[in-house]
Formats: C-alpha cells, sequence, structure tokens
C-alpha cells in the first residue's frame, strides 16, 4: 500500500469516511459539504451529530474500523490515530452495547478534537476545509479589527499633535 503523507485531515474527512461505509448515509453525509457555520462551534457540533448517527449500528462488523485504519495510514500520526480512532471506536461500540450511548457523543467529540488539535494550526493556510471555516472567520475578524485599531492609534496620535499645536497657540 502506499502512504501519501498528507499534512491536514479535516473532522470532515473523517465523517466522510465514517458515511462512506454505508452508502444509505453517505448521502446524508454530503449536505454537511454545503453547511457554513455561522458561529464557532457549529462546525463540531454538525460533526459529532453526523458522526454519532452513522457510528450507531447494532453490529460491529458495520463500524467503519478498516476505513478508519486507512484513514490513520495517511497521516503522519499513524499510531496515534489508531489508539485515538479506530481501536478506540471498537471500545465505545462494546460499551454501547452495555446501554452506554453517551461514550459515542465522547467518542465523536474526542475525534473532532484529536484531528484539531493536530492539525489545526495548518487551518490558516487551508480556509476551504470545513473544520477551518470558524478559525479562518475569526482570523480575518481579527485581521480587520488589528487594522482599525492601528488606525485609529494614527488618528488619536494626529488628534493629539493637533491638540497640542493649538494649545500652543492660544
Amino acid at each position: 500500500m502506499q502512504r501519501h503523507n498528507v499534512p491536514f485531515h479535516s473532522a470532515l474527512a473523517l465523517l466522510l469516511i465514517l458515511a462512506g461505509s454505508n452508502e444509505a448515509n453517505a448521502a446524508n453525509a454530503s449536505l454537511v459539504l454545503n453547511f457554513d457555520p455561522p458561529i464557532p462551534g457549529a462546525a463540531e457540533a454538525n460533526f459529532v451529530q453526523q458522526c454519532v448517527v452513522q457510528l450507531s449500528v447494532r453490529n460491529k462488523d458495520m463500524l467503519p474500523i478498516d476505513a478508519l485504519n486507512d484513514f490513520c495510514d495517511t497521516t503522519d500520526a499513524i499510531v496515534e490515530c489508531k489508539l485515538k480512532l479506530s481501536m478506540k471506536l471498537g471500545n465505545v461500540h462494546e460499551k454501547m452495547k452495555l446501554g452506554q450511548a453517551q461514550k459515542m457523543i465522547s467518542f465523536c467529540r474526542a475525534a473532532y478534537n484529536w484531528v484539531q488539535e493536530k492539525y489545526g494550526m495548518l487551518c490558516p493556510l487551508q480556509c476551504e476545509k470545513f473544520q477551518c471555516k470558524s478559525t479562518c472567520l475569526w482570523l480575518e475578524k481579527r485581521k480587520k479589527l488589528t487594522a482599525e485599531a492601528k488606525e485609529l492609534q494614527a488618528k488619536n496620535l494626529k488628534s493629539t499633535v493637533l491638540e497640542e499645536k493649538l494649545d500652543r497657540a492660544e
């Protein structure tokens, strides 16, 4: 198998892998592609919701563990990825059979956060990626606010200089 070191995998890619394991659910996952998170955290909430739906299966054989392993093989942290995703998914599924459905929500949130923590620093270079949208929106707003602050400081300095000139003229 050829290994591709891709620097960033958005949580959406993970969702599509999970959804791709069941063709009937793949169409639902494609709706996520058009989701434009209006507020920070919306991408995570939507991912967690979709992830829980996709992974709430009765039979462990229906879990996309092989697809997750393939996904992990493309990262630069193969072992860590498999520990955090594919191996953990199998364990969580067993606990769900014992009536602990909350564990799947925790798994999906942890999967999203692991990808974000591991590769999120690359978001400014990849704003088109689903998981990066809120970060990039924040960075864009921060850039505008910083520019406005500099402009206000310059105006304040001019105002101070003019005020001093007026004081000296009196």
